[in-house]
C-alpha cells in the first residue's frame, strides 16, 4: 500500500492519493489478486471548451479552461483458478470511475495564464462524471507442449453523464447496462521445425 500527495505551486492546488495492490493465495489452486486506487485533486486546472462563434467579448478559437475538483477511484478483482499445470481459469474486472466538479471557468491568456476574471459558463455542465467497467474470463488449456486452447468471453460498460452523483449509486440497473460481449475462441499450436523437417 502507498500514500502520495502533490502540491502544485498555486494556493491551494493539492493531489491525494492512496493505493494497494492485495494478493491473496489460499492454496497451490486458488489466488486472487486486487487493485485499489482512490486519487482526489483539488483546484486542478483543464480544458473545458473553445468558442466556436464570435460573441462579445469573445473571440472565435478563444480557448476556456476550468478550475475543478477531481475525484478517481479504480477497482480491479482478478480470481486465479489453476486446475492444473496445464488448465486454468481466470476472471479479471475493472472499473475506473472519475468526476469532476467544475468551480470556475476561465479564459486562456495569450501568455499562458487564466484570466483572474471568471467566465460566464452559461449552459457548461458543472459536473462530469465517465466511468468504464471491463469484464474478461479466460480458460487456458495447454494440450501439447508449447500449444494452447484459449476460450475468452469479453464485455463492457461505459458511462458519460452531467450529473452529480456518488461512486456506488452510479451502478443503478448496472446489469441491465452491460454490452458489447464478444466471445472468442484462439488456437495457438507450437511446430517443432526440426521434428518436422529432420535430415
Amino acid at each position: 500500500m502507498n500514500f502520495g500527495h502533490r502540491h502544485v505551486n498555486e494556493a491551494g492546488r493539492n493531489y491525494y492519493q492512496i493505493n494497494a495492490d492485495p494478493r491473496m493465495r489460499f492454496n497451490d489452486h486458488f489466488s486472487i489478486f486486487a487493485t485499489i486506487g482512490f486519487e482526489r485533486g483539488y483546484n486542478d486546472v483543464g480544458y473545458a471548451y473553445t468558442i466556436r462563434h464570435e460573441d462579445e467579448p469573445w473571440r472565435v478559437n478563444d480557448i476556456i479552461f476550468s478550475r475543478r475538483n477531481v475525484q478517481t477511484v479504480v477497482l480491479g478483482f482478478n480470481p486465479v483458478l489453476l486446475i492444473n499445470p496445464n488448465l486454468n481459469f481466470s476472471l479479471r474486472v475493472r472499473n475506473y470511475w472519475s468526476q469532476v466538479s467544475i468551480k470556475s471557468l476561465h479564459l486562456l491568456e495569450t501568455d499562458g495564464y487564466l484570466s483572474e476574471d471568471e467566465v460566464a459558463g452559461g449552459n457548461y455542465p458543472l459536473f462530469q462524471l465517465v466511468q468504464f467497467t471491463n469484464f474478461e474470463a479466460r480458460a487456458n488449456w495447454r494440450f501439447a507442449p508449447g500449444s494452447d486452447l484459449i476460450l475468452a468471453w469479453n464485455s463492457g460498460y461505459d458511462k458519460f453523464t452531467n450529473e452529480d452523483s456518488r461512486y456506488w449509486s452510479s451502478y443503478s440497473n448496472f446489469g441491465n447496462r452491460i454490452r458489447n460481449n464478444i466471445i472468442s475462441v484462439r488456437v495457438n499450436y507450437y511446430l517443432d521445425y526440426a521434428r518436422l523437417f529432420r535430415k
